[in-house]
Formats: structure tokens, sequence, C-alpha cells
């Protein structure tokens, strides 16, 4: 097919963006520092826009704020996608400029944790904040995520510290102290959190390690460090040196609370923040209505809690730039107003869903209508390339990008398409959007093969987390009635429901 296939960063993908009239004018109004609204960007097109917003400002933190935990999930796996095809980024660099700050699952009178994955979340974040002064970071959080009191930044320093090979270190007194900091004693560290020594040797999987890591030790030197497989303890890769933060947050907060009424040593996420940021507001009246409900839950005057007008005035005094963006549901081309001292005619720059193109309900519709809708959103993607839009499809794998082919040629839209600014990427979105001032279409699996993507949530990312579960291990209310499934004896087929079945 004469099309371009691209498994990597794109070259032009946001460099062609990047020099339309209109994102250089979003990046003059944006330099003068004022309040600016955007109230035309569907939720779909939100996390290229945040991309895009850091790419013309790689030195400033984006701090992305949605409603919930399930938004969140999908922002940052969006996001992830078009920082991936960003060329702004060095290869195999994507970690540390995206960071994910969860909320506790408890409220922080209760007296239940939260679960490691989520304290390991915000502690990488508040680390990385830390660490290089915040700049250049994009991060997702939530109203609630703000408005939990954590660690200052002055005591994540002091309960953090770095561990060098060669470097002179009291085992006994390491433990003590990884103990203070969180570290539950275990018989063997398999979990992230735990620690356990034999003799000269002690393992402990920091809570913002990929792995547990081994440090092996002649007298008081570190002779070894080296990550190991927590499921069948063989040491890995060595390294140099291996930072240890707190692997617990609540708890000790609680605890301090509990000895030490001072609460001067609390911070919110705003406080970690250079004074240039941005706070890009995902529909700001429902962040509004997420905060005041879970404001409602707390007693009054509790010292792990900031009240969400509190979080406003402390991101106007230290002079955070809010970008709220709205989606309006009117007809017609809405206008994004980007002035700084009231209304402005500004160029139109609005960021729509797909779904007028490509309908998709709650349910799959019958064989006959879901191949009508196909074709003619096929017929649409080459009506968008006679108008000399890009199009840009984004398939999850290899074998979807196949069947997109496929499909096309199926059509017989493989010859007109000659010549045309089509490309195929590798990445996961969860839904397409169209923008005509930028002559955009992004185009999903869930437009081509009319679904929507189950969410999972994020848990076991790290690189072992695929071999530590079971290959039975599966949640079916990750699943919705017409999702295609593979099986691993009789191969595809789609998921239909449980059924109670009798027995024998």
């Amino acid at each position: 097919m004469p099309r371009k296939q691209s498994n990597e960063a794109a070259g032009d993908l946001f460099t062609t963006v990047l020099a339309t009239p209109v994102v250089k004018d979003l990046q003059r109004r944006l330099e003068q520092g004022g309040l600016l609204s955007a109230s035309s960007i569907a939720d779909s097109a939100r996390p290229f826009l945040a991309v895009l917003v850091q790419r013309l400002f790689p030195g400033r933190t984006l701090v992305v704020v949605t409603s919930g935990l399930k938004r969140q999930e999908t922002f940052f796996q969006d996001a992830q996608t078009w920082l991936q095809h960003s060329t702004a980024l060095p290869a195999n660099d994507l970690a540390p400029e995206i960071l994910f700050f969860p909320p506790w699952e408890t409220l922080p009178h209760d007296s239940g944790l939260p679960h490691v994955d989520t304290v390991s979340d915000r502690l990488a974040t508040l680390a990385a904040l830390v660490g290089e002064g915040g700049r250049g970071r994009l991060v997702v959080t939530t109203p609630a995520a703000l408005m939990q009191r954590t660690f200052s930044a002055a005591a994540v320093r002091a309960r953090s510290r770095v561990v060098r090979r060669n470097e002179q270190v009291d085992p006994e007194t390491l433990i003590e102290w990884l103990q203070d900091q969180g570290y539950e004693p275990e018989a063997q560290v398999t979990q992230k959190g735990e620690v356990t020594q034999r003799g000269g040797i002690v393992d402990v999987f920091p809570l913002v390690s990929p792995w547990p890591v081994r440090l092996e030790f002649f007298g008081d030197k570190v002779e070894s460090l080296r990550y190991f497989d927590p499921l069948n303890q063989i040491s890995r890769e060595e390294i140099q040196e291996i930072e240890l933060p707190p692997a617990g947050e609540l708890g000790i907060l609680r605890k301090l609370l509990e000895t030490d009424s001072r609460t001067e040593e609390l911070a919110s996420l705003i406080d970690y923040l250079p004074k240039d940021s941005i706070l890009l507001l995902s529909n700001p009246e429902e962040l509004k209505e997420h905060a005041e409900a879970y404001a409602a839950q707390i007693p009054t005057g509790h010292p792990l809690f900031s009240g969400w007008s509190d979080i406003e005035r402390d991101a106007e005094n230290k002079g955070i730039l809010l970008l709220p963006l709205e989606e309006v549901a009117e007809s017609g081309l809405l206008e994004t107003d980007f002035s700084t001292e009231g209304p402005l005619e500004a160029p139109a720059f609005t960021f729509q869903s797909l779904e007028v193109y490509r309908p998709i309900g709650d349910r799959p519709p019958e064989p006959q209508i879901a191949e009508a809708q196909r074709r003619e959103f096929f017929a649409q993607i080459l009506r968008w390339l006679r108008q000399n839009f890009y199009v840009h499809v984004f398939c999850n794998n290899p074998g979807e990008r196949e069947r997109f082919d496929e499909i096309w040629r199926e059509y017989g839209l493989e010859s007109r398409g000659e010549g045309r600014q089509l490309e195929i990427h590798l990445g996961t979105l969860s839904a397409g959007f169209i923008c005509e001032a930028l002559k955009w279409v992004v185009v999903t699996d869930a437009e081509i093969f009319g679904r929507y993507r189950t969410q999972r949530p994020r848990r076991l990312k790290s690189p072992h987390a695929q071999t530590s579960r079971s290959l039975l291990d599966i949640d079916f209310a990750d699943l919705e009635e017409g999702d295609y499934v593979v099986h691993l004896q009789h191969g595809i087929g789609r998921y239909l429901g449980l059924q109670m079945l009798p027995t024998a």
C-alpha cells in the first residue's frame, strides 16, 4: 500500500503542528502569562494538547488534573503514546518525563492504608519533583490527590538516601533506617516495600525501582549491588547505586501527627511545583464537584487535607498559569479564547471527537450495521485525505495494522490512497479526534473496529510484571460483552458474558 508506516517516533508528528500559525499564536499568548480558556477540546484530544504544550515549553512543568482515577489512567496512557511519538524526547527516556500522582484509596482519617502501587506512584512523583526542581515534567493527577497533604520536599529529602557500591554502611543500621521509613521485614523479598537480611546480604525492594536490589556486604563495605528476580530470587545485572526513598506515606504521616501536632512538614503537590508551572484543568466544573464530594467525607480541620479553594489560592499565589479545558456540546464551529484581557477574536482551534463520523454505542450493533458503518468511515478517511488532511492511524499491534491494510484493500481504496498524507503508527490511544485548524485527524482501533478499549487499572507495571501473573489470572470485570478475546488454545473469539452452570 502506498502509505507511510511508522514503528517509532515520527519525525514530523509534532514538528508539522508546531509550525502552524494557530499553535504559534497559542505559544505567544501563553508566554504572556495570562489566563487561557479552551472551550471546545474533546476529551480524546486533551492528552495530545498536553504533550503539545510541553513541547512548546519543555522547561516548564505541566500538571494535568482529571476528575477521577479512571480518567487519570486513560489520560496517562494516551499521553505516554504521544510522548513516544515526540521528537523532543531522547530514545528510551520516557519514564522520567511523565508522572502519575493518584489519590489514596482510603480516607486520611480511616484505619486502612493505600495499596503499595499507589504509594509507589505518589512517592516516585515527589522524588522526581524534588530531584530536579520539578522542571520539564508532565504530571497527571486528580482533585483528591491534590487535596491530600503529604511529606514536604524537605521531609522527602531527609527520608531518602542513596547507597553506592564500595560505600561504608553498617548493615544493621541500614535495616533499622529502612524500617523507620516504612519498609516491612519479610523472610523473602517479593513485593515493593519489603526488606530482609541474611547474614551479609540485604535484599530490599524500593518503591521507585523496577526490580528489588541485593546488597552484598563484606563487613561494613558494600561489595556488590545487583537487581534480582523476585520470582526465582536469582541475581540480575549489577548496578553502581540505588536510591532508597520512603516505603510508606500515610502510615508514617499518621504516626508523626500522633506524636507531634506540628504540620509544617506537610505539603500538597502544589508546593512542589516551580512558579512557572502550568495547571491544565480538564472540565473545571466537574473537578470542583469531585473536590466537593471528597471534602464532604473529611472531618473539618483534618491536618492531611486542604480544601479545593486553598489549592486554587496556592496555585494563584505562586503565579502558576491556569489552562481550563472544556468540551462544549454545541453545533457549529466553536472558537478558543486565548485572550488575557477579555474577549478576543482568535482562530478556530477546536478538537472534536470522531463519534459523529463513527458512532459507537454501549453494545455492538448487528454485523450488517457494523459493516456499513465501517465502510462509511473508511470512505470518510478517503474524503479527509482528498481535503489534504493529515490522517494518523494508531494501531495497538502489528496484527491490527495488517487488518487495517486488509480492510482498506477490501474496500478498493488501495490505489486511491496514493500520494495522500496517511500514516500508520503503533501505539495505544483511547479514541480519535479531528482538528480543522491543524488539518489533522487521529484514528484509533475504537473507530476502525467499532469498539472502545477496556481500560485496565495501572498495576503490575514493572518489567517482571507479566511473568508474575498466572496465565489464568483473568479479571472478567475488565471485559465487556462483545469484546474480542484470544484464547490460549482456541484462538480469537468474542466474550458474551458469564453464565452459572449447574453442578454435576
